[in-house]
């Protein structure tokens, strides 16, 4: 006998220890917070009547404050998501935050039966239930509204119920003045519910929803003339058979009137228990059998950090609780929706129920997929309405100003919103045109003497850099994707290389030192020298793929959103760090070689044309920063001012590059003509790593005109120290005021005397 009571106590033991407990959340006030508790007591008897070992815990809340009801549960609920709380394993929440909390609810998808979800795929849990295709909830109760009409006076006054908003505007309006024509002023013809609350926007969602062409119809575009029509509907109503201060009366208002019964018709929520004191239909439409109620109610999911080990317990419980036995016992039975649609094809089902009413409730989500932050649209949505319908604004007004709370503008060729982007494109690709066309003058015997700056090949490559810059432009039309972030600055970086470079190049190849032994390699390797460059650029955007773009929202309120490209990560921005050092580099580089040729004859005015393309380059750099830095509310202005840099970009460094010294044969030509062609060909086709100017025929002694070399003393300061850094310093200095290279060859003193002419008058 005690070996028995033995065995008996240590079964209980394993039993126990084997015991799970599961906790859940709720919130009190809602359609089926009623039955919550019932609930969890049957599914506890069933676990513990077959043996399961799961206990459920509820912990059912409620607020003083009833109008703040819903908002103080959000709250609660996502103080326990964002501090990755295990305490509850079990989540009933209003659907209208499937947006906000999905991130935090397990994908139902994978881990309940599947028959069991097929019970509940339907347009309900299709609209409230899922977030980025998980589905993290199944419907628990379903709430809608309805129009509550005072049978006796319809009868009274022989009229037949409303099916349309006219027919509710015609009957209204006549039962109204028959009453006060027998002093009942204080019958109420129509409510509306069109409050500062939630129910606002429940109202007008639904409204609407109900101006749908076909039954089968989504809901209408919020700037269509479908939802216009709505919005000049719900003015008329208000006007006719309301007032603004009935229009926006709430909840409370409309449940007091009800059980008063001092009221034509009051569109309130659907409660089975007010179906004894009055009659209901569901919401009339623009025309008959179209109509619509916004689906109200509560989910219930798992919380994604509730202990894996109590996972399979808890889903249990969920597969109770949402079972279609629950559904019967505590809704269908009761007369609530059920969000098992099926039941209202069953006969028997039906022969206890009005199935046809219930089939014919035409429900619509709120627009909770518009935003994680339904809360904040739903208060914009709201406003930017009831100027309108309680104030002077346009109906079109006011729905492009909904419209634009969540709308994503962007640049394109389209002129639906504006013309900018198509002006734009049309000036890129006239830009484009005339650059590419531009390149045949190095053909052109006429030009071949200015256009010796640059081997032709690399004249090619700077034209097609410049080209591609200009297509940068292109990647801004159309709607922004992390594809095109990257390919913007992969564009920009081998853009800026391929037509800075040829003139890096030109200017190294130029240094003033007799036999510079990385002159005279990057002389004979230039394809190299620049490939050098293009791979820097290549490899810095290809680790910069790693840490991805994203596309930022950028929300202007009352005003139009656009979208741009955004680093939020250390990595990302050391790459992108990374290619503007490189870029700052190469203009240090172009700015010290311009200092230290600056005297040499023969890249006079070039060299001044340099010095100009360095500030233009900076400032427009600078000025892309700065639009990138502020917030700019316009997006059509933030597009121009954006793209005007970058075609300003391109086309100063065309011309003072390129194009300027293809407008020099245009210029009028004097008498010595010949001279002129002889100074030209010297000065651009000579190879000044082998020549000197000097002068035969007649000896110059100004001194301005004798040319000076880097070994000439004539600059030197006799008190200079012997330190490295002075010695630099001086042979920079020299370096500077160098005139031409160490080597000499004859030139005659006409041409030389012409040279300056032409720079005098800034030809070359």
């Amino acid at each position: 006998m005690k070996f028995s009571n033995i065995i008996v106590f240590l079964f209980v033991l394993i039993n126990i220890g084997n015991a799970v407990d599961i906790n859940a959340i709720a919130l009190s006030v809602n359609g089926g917070g009623n039955f919550y508790g019932s609930m969890v007591d049957d599914f506890n008897r069933y676990s513990k009547n077959n043996n399961l070992d799961i206990t459920l815990n509820l912990n059912l809340l409620s607020f003083s404050n009833a109008t703040s009801t819903v908002t103080d549960y959000e709250s609660e609920l996502k103080d326990l998501f964002q501090r990755k709380s295990k305490k509850y394993d079990i989540i009933f929440y209003d659907n209208i935050y499937s947006q906000r909390f999905g991130s935090y609810l397990v994908d139902l998808k994978n881990i309940l039966p599947k028959n069991h979800i097929d019970m509940y795929m339907n347009e309900i849990t299709s609209q409230t239930c899922f977030y980025n295709k998980k589905l993290i909830g199944i419907p628990i109760t379903i709430d809608f509204s309805v129009i509550y009409y005072n049978e006796y006076l319809l009868n009274k006054y022989n009229q037949e119920v409303p099916k349309t908003w006219d027919q509710l505007i015609k009957t209204g309006k006549y039962i109204y003045e028959e009453e006060l024509k027998r002093n009942n002023l204080n019958i109420i013809p129509y409510n509306g519910m069109f409050s500062e609350k939630e129910i606002g926007t429940c109202s007008l969602y639904e409204f609407i929803y109900s101006f749908r062409d076909l039954v089968q119809s989504p809901f209408p575009e919020i700037t269509s003339q479908n939802a216009i029509d709505a919005l000049k509907k719900i003015k008329e109503i208000k006007n006719e058979i309301s007032t603004d201060e009935l229009f926006k009366t709430d909840e409370g208002y409309a449940y007091g009137q009800i059980i008063a019964n001092n009221y034509i018709f009051i569109k309130f929520w659907y409660i089975p228990e007010l179906l004894e004191v009055s009659k209901v239909i569901p919401l009339p439409g623009w025309k008959e059998g179209v109509s619509g109620s916004i689906i109200g109610g509560y989910n219930v999911g798992i919380n994604t950090y509730s202990d894996i080990k109590k996972r399979n317990s808890t889903i249990q419980a969920i597969v109770y609780l949402t079972s279609k036995d629950i559904q019967k016992k505590y809704f269908i039975n009761n007369n609530y929706f059920s969000p098992i649609i099926s039941v209202y094809d069953e006969e028997e089902m039906c022969s206890k129920i009005n199935c046809s009413f219930f089939k014919s409730i035409q429900l619509i989500s709120r627009p909770i997929m518009k935003s994680t932050n339904y809360n904040s649209y739903s208060e914009k949505f709201q406003k930017y309405i009831y100027t309108y319908i309680y104030g002077n604004d346009t109906a079109e007004h006011a729905l492009k100003k909904v419209d634009d709370i969540t709308k994503i503008y962007y640049i394109s060729i389209k002129t639906d919103e504006t013309v900018v982007g198509l002006i734009l494109f049309i000036i890129t690709i006239v830009l484009i045109a005339m650059i590419l066309g531009s390149s045949i003058f190095l053909y052109l015997k006429k030009f071949k003497p200015f256009l010796t700056f640059l081997p032709n090949d690399f004249w090619y490559i700077l034209i097609f850099g410049l080209v591609l810059t200009l297509c940068n432009i292109l990647t801004e039309l159309g709607k922004v994707s992390v594809l095109k972030c990257h390919l913007k600055v992969f564009i920009l970086s081998i853009s800026s290389s391929l037509y800075i470079i040829p003139i890096l190049y030109k200017l190294m190849v130029n240094f003033p030192e007799k036999d510079f032994i990385l002159s005279e390699w990057i002389k004979a390797h230039r394809y190299i020298y620049l490939f050098i460059y293009i791979i820097i650029d290549i490899v810095t955007n290809g680790l910069l793929i790693a840490a991805p773009f994203s596309v930022k929202n950028v929300i202007n309120e009352g005003g139009q959103n656009y979208q741009t490209c955004e680093i939020g990560n250390f990595f990302g921005n050391l790459m992108i760090g990374s290619i503007v050092l490189t870029k700052a580099l190469i203009i240090f580089q172009l700015a010290f070689l311009i200092f230290i040729e600056w005297n040499i004859i023969n890249l006079h005015n070039y060299l001044r044309m340099l010095t100009v393309i360095i500030y233009v380059n900076c400032l427009i750099f600078v000025e892309l920063v700065i639009i990138h830095l502020v917030h700019i509310r316009n997006y059509t202005f933030y597009y121009v001012i954006k793209e005007s840099s970058y075609m300003f970009l391109v086309v100063a460094n065309y011309f003072l590059i390129y194009g300027y010294r293809v407008l020099l044969p245009a210029r009028k030509r004097d008498e010595k003509a010949e001279l002129f062609d002889k100074a030209v060909n010297y000065l651009f086709s000579y190879d000044i790593k082998k020549s000197t100017l000097m002068f035969n025929d007649n000896e110059i002694t100004n001194s301005e005109l004798i040319l000076s070399s880097p070994s000439s003393p004539s600059h030197r300061n006799p008190n200079s120290n012997s330190t490295f850094l002075s010695t630099m310093s001086q042979k920079m200095v020299d370096y500077h005021y160098t005139r031409s290279i160490n080597q000499q060859e004859p030139i005659n003193n006409d041409i030389f005397i012409t040279i300056q002419k032409l720079q005098e008058n800034n030809i070359l």
